[in-house]
């Protein structure tokens, strides 16, 4: 199943149609690439003033991210020409 992220995040983690799995793994290169990580408490998550941006708060459970990203996506479901154009259709004449 593919979602469609929120035009923040999609330009935050590069990436705007993708499954679950990735968008939670692109979510996690962005955390560990800013060093976004409590050295403290390392389930917590502390946002950069992007993060904050798409969830409205500074710090967030690692745990509980899908639930937050869930806010901000939505089922992406192709339109019929696009997958028109993707099926081998053929005309019958």
């Amino acid at each position: 199943m593919q979602f469609k992220l929120d035009l923040r995040l999609a330009r935050l983690l590069g990436i705007h149609t993708q499954t679950r799995p990735v968008i939670i793994n692109a979510l996690w290169q962005y955390i560990k690439m800013h060093r976004l990580q409590d050295s403290a408490e390392r389930e917590y998550i502390n946002c950069d003033k992007y993060l904050e941006q798409v969830w409205l708060r500074l710090v967030r459970p690692f745990i509980s991210c899908w639930r937050y990203v869930a806010l901000v996506v939505v089922l992406w479901q192709p339109s019929l020409s696009e997958s028109l154009s993707s099926s081998s259709v053929t005309a019958v004449r």
